[in-house]
């Protein structure tokens, strides 16, 4: 039986139930696995300000993959032992696009998240990550003008046929290959990253800081933005409630996020059915 040294999950869908609630089971089980000397962490798109609990609630003290990869922070000191940004011009590109479609869009720069304007679906995203956000008005105005910094990642909220168009009106103003990728970790989300920055690249880069080879992971997730990290680590785990691309691509299928999915994994592969 391999020896796995290191535990990494997403959150939500995951980690999370399906009430954004982080299950007692889970918590107990976390803590018995670094009470024994195991290693765990996140990888989420969630930002830093939006992982503040978890990091308290679990003791975290391992690196985190935030940003679906852009970042690796440090929970301890909140210092970014790595990180990605979008090129300015996909961002210039982007934002200019998704001005002509109904959906709303979160701009992330410098760790700090930036809005139009606060809409139902905007605060619905707030509510969920326990997080605020900037609103600044025409977010192109505010990029050419105001922006603190690089942007990490746009997170775009709306529904199909509008992220089809966006993604098909992107690849065509910017080319094949394009120089971001897109990626979904909802239904009504679609994040655009840099191209260097996926939860696989993210998982690959937080191995190499702890020295820790990719066969002693097991990663957790559930949404599509979770397949190429599941693929690089030794085992990949899908939970039950996982889209249906996730659980083709994972090694093992863990019960439902509602059914404390991962404590099981935990149990199953780390303390051994103790």
């Amino acid at each position: 039986m391999t020896d796995y040294r290191l535990l990494v999950t997403d959150v939500d869908g995951t980690l999370l139930d399906r009430r954004h609630q982080l299950p007692e089971v889970n918590v107990a089980a976390i803590r018995d696995l670094k009470a024994r000397g195991g290693r765990f962490t996140l990888a989420t798109g969630r930002i830093e300000l939006a992982v503040r609990h978890f990091v308290g609630a679990l003791g975290l003290d391992m690196p985190m993959i935030l940003y679906n990869g852009a970042r690796i922070v440090d929970p301890k000191t909140g210092q970014c032992l790595w990180q990605t940004h979008l090129p300015p011009e996909s961002v210039e590109t982007a934002l200019a696009i998704l001005k002509e479609l109904p959906v709303d869009v979160n701009l992330y720069s410098e760790g700090q998240l930036y809005v139009e304007s606060i809409t139902p679906a905007v605060q619905a995203h707030l509510d969920k990550d326990k997080v605020v956000a900037n609103e600044v008005g025409d977010l192109l105005e505010f990029f050419h003008t105001r922006c603190p910094g690089p942007v990490t990642k746009l997170l775009i909220i709306g529904e199909d046929p509008a992220f089809r168009e966006f993604a098909q009106e992107l690849e065509r103003r910017l080319g094949s290959p394009m120089p971001v990728h897109l990626v979904s970790s909802d239904p009504i989300y679609l994040e655009m990253l840099p191209k260097d920055a996926s939860k696989g690249l993210g998982l690959r880069r937080l191995c190499r800081l702890l020295d820790i080879p990719l066969e002693q992971v097991v990663a957790i997730g559930d949404a599509p933005n979770d397949i190429d990290m599941l693929e690089a680590a030794g085992l990949g785990v899908a939970v039950a409630n996982a889209h249906p691309d996730v659980l083709a691509a994972a090694d093992y299928v863990a019960p439902a996020c509602d059914e404390g999915a991962v404590a099981h994994v935990i149990r199953r592969f780390f303390l051994h059915g103790e």
